[in-house]
């Protein structure tokens, strides 16, 4: 019975089953192709994304030199320079001398400061030989400026911390690598001295191919690590924050450059690749965040701090999940949340899984892993005459023909897709709400809950109650109207459930229905800042059938079924656009069937209507006026609730 609790139960979402798909796009073959290369980084991050002490020693030792005393990875691990060099750099105690003048020989230097570069000749020893530095040092000197500017605070130990040094990608004399792939033209490695960052130790590979954009988009992402190294230590932050950032204000600062396609690629060519399984592509998150006219660099700083997603929604709002799920529908002319934005971003199309459809309902077949960010997107043709999409989750739904809708964590929509609109019998024109659509669409799910899509016949729509998508003011209690005191109009409900029953099948009436009836008490109080106190006294439904002939009667005999309710539910809520949410619930209600025939009274109370869980994140619409409010539960053909005011 969750359409009674006001929506404050949930079902788990719809069921899993394999499906085909669309070709493999070029997004998948670059991923494929990098994958042949050598492993990757996110291989050796643990569940939050950080890289461990004991991986970072195995990386070094299959990508960089051999290391005294450790097993190597089993190949080598491209693009793991900065975050390997830098942990390692740091754990000096926990090494051997021998392991340490290994690393040493790698990380190369001393460097020069950036304010010797250009100036006069530095002590002998000290000097790059100046192919790149001199190159290079206009490009530091204007990425300080920029990150100064952007992040609001300038390097504690001004410019000067940044040092420079250049090496070829593999000791001609030892056969060290010191870069862990030819196309790694810049690295910054934080240093420290007793413990405190002093020194950012960018190295130059002189062997790289030199490309203006690329090299602009290197360097200045290795000068924005400085920053981050001067405001906290890095090592323990997940790489999807320190990486994906630099990334993003790399490729800000070039304009956009080829060095992010392979990063582009991973974005969108793996969508339920979890968030803390993602490095450079993380990209994807801060340009998505942009395209929703919110800075990354105004919180970069409060995301190192509190290094979670959390602090990236605080900024954007839960936008950013309807984002994260629609835009990897990459098409640009349905608009900013359907494509795919950022610096160098492709057209590249995402495999789309296609649904499939076990009877009225769609079957969702790339479940995003519980709690994770990350995305899954699919196409489908609905099978019948109106879609009903339900869904408290994020991401949105694109109609071939132009509709669309976004999620918002609590969305109830009805489509039509009759090229000539849908009419119920009786009634003049369609419905409020039942928005004109196509049976072809797009739908991207973001992080959350997955949706459910309901294909009915026009007769089954019209013979529900109609879903209701009118929309309200955001705010605490939405438009206002939901403040007050509440309480369930029994008369009404007797009606509603009346007219449920004797159209369970369109056109006709359910056979031997008589009457029903609704007793007792169920209250709600709304408050403007957001609480919520239902309360429910020996609230009942009593449906009164005739059973035909039979057993020691001639006669059709009278059965009562009666279903009571009883309990409190405490707890929170919000009300937008036209939903109202449960954001927490404690206590519960009990429930009590019976069944009265022949005289006798019979217990038919199942297991799970004794005790009924309560639980947030669930949701309804409502329309209210002055007197009067309805709650229709977002799930398909959910029956309505009706109150009156009372206070």
């Amino acid at each position: 019975m969750c359409l009674l609790l006001v929506a404050a139960c949930s079902d788990g979402g719809s069921s899993s089953s394999a499906t085909g798909s669309d070709s493999t796009t070029t997004a998948d073959a670059a991923v494929d192709e990098a994958a042949e290369a050598g492993s990757d980084l996110t291989d050796y991050l643990d569940d939050e994304g950080v890289l461990g002490l004991a991986a970072a020693l195995q990386v070094f030792a299959a990508t960089f030199a051999p290391l005294p005393g450790v097993l190597p990875a089993p190949v080598p691990v491209l693009d793991s320079d900065t975050h390997v060099l830098s942990l390692i750099a740091n754990s000096r105690k926990e090494l051997t001398d021998d392991q340490w003048a290994v690393v040493q020989s790698v990380l190369g230097g001393p460097g020069i400061p950036l304010d010797q570069l250009g100036g006069p000749t530095p002590p002998t020893g000290r000097r790059p030989s100046g192919a790149r530095s001199d190159v290079a040092a206009p490009v530091i000197r204007a990425a300080i400026e920029e990150w100064t500017r952007r992040l609001g605070r300038p390097l504690s130990g001004g410019p000067a911390m940044l040092t420079v040094v250049e090496l070829p990608m593999v000791n001609p004399d030892t056969g060290v690598k010191n870069f862990s792939n030819l196309g790694n033209a810049a690295t910054a490695v934080q240093l420290l001295e007793e413990g405190a960052f002093n020194e950012c130790l960018i190295r130059l590979n002189i062997d790289t191919p030199f490309n203006v954009a690329t090299f602009d988009s290197q360097v200045s992402h290795e000068v924005f690590h400085c920053f981050q190294y001067d405001l906290v230590d890095t090592n323990p932050i997940p790489k999807w924050i320190v990486e994906g950032m630099a990334a993003y204000a790399g490729e800000i600062f070039a304009g956009g450059s080829a060095q992010s396609s392979s990063w582009w690629a991973r974005w969108i060519g793996e969508p339920t690749r979890p968030l803390t399984g993602r490095t450079y592509d993380a990209i994807g998150l801060f340009s998505a965040s942009e395209s929703l006219g919110v800075d990354p660099f105004g919180y970069a700083d409060e995301l190192l701090r509190t290094a979670t997603f959390t602090t990236v929604e605080a900024a954007t709002g839960v936008a950013i999940r309807d984002r994260l799920g629609a835009h990897y529908a990459n098409e640009p002319d349905w608009g900013a949340s359907f494509t795919v934005i950022g610096p160098a971003a492709p057209a590249t199309r995402v495999r789309r899984s296609l649904l499939t459809w076990a009877g009225a309902t769609a079957s969702f077949p790339r479940a995003i892993p519980p709690g994770s960010i990350a995305a899954s997107p699919y196409t489908f043709s609905a099978p019948g005459e109106v879609l009903i999409v339900s869904s408290l989750g994020f991401g949105g739904v694109h109609f071939s023909n132009g509709a669309s809708a976004l999620f918002g964590g609590a969305y109830l929509g009805a489509f039509c897709l009759l090229p000539g609109g849908c009419v119920c019998p009786g009634e003049a024109v369609g419905r409020p709400g039942l928005v004109a659509a196509s049976p072809d669409g797009f739908v991207g799910i973001g992080p959350g809950d997955t949706p459910e899509f309901t294909s009915q016949s026009l007769e089954e729509y019209c013979a529900a109650s109609a879903p209701d998508s009118t929309l309200a003011p955001d705010g605490p209690a939405g438009d206002g109207c939901l403040v007050g005191q509440w309480q369930v109009d029994n008369e009404r409900m007797s009606a509603e459930f009346s007219r449920v029953i004797t159209t369970a099948t369109p056109g006709s009436s359910a056979a031997g229905f008589v009457s029903s009836e609704v007793t007792g008490s169920w209250v709600m109080s709304l408050t403007a800042d957001g609480a919520m106190v239902m309360k429910a006294d020996n609230w009942a439904l009593a449906g009164t059938s005739l059973a035909p002939p039979g057993l020691d009667s001639d006669e059709e005999v009278q059965v009562v079924v009666t279903i009571s309710f009883g309990g409190t539910v405490t707890g929170t809520y919000t009300g937008s656009g036209g939903s109202l949410l449960s954001t927490s619930a404690t206590g519960g209600l009990t429930a009590n069937a019976t069944l009265t025939l022949a005289g006798q009274t019979i217990n038919i109370t199942s297991p799970q209507l004794a005790t009924l869980p309560v639980a947030a994140g669930s949701a309804s619409t409502y329309r209210c006026t002055s007197n009067s409010l309805s709650l229709t539960p977002m799930v398909a053909n959910a029956v309505a609730m009706y109150f009156v005011r009372v206070g």
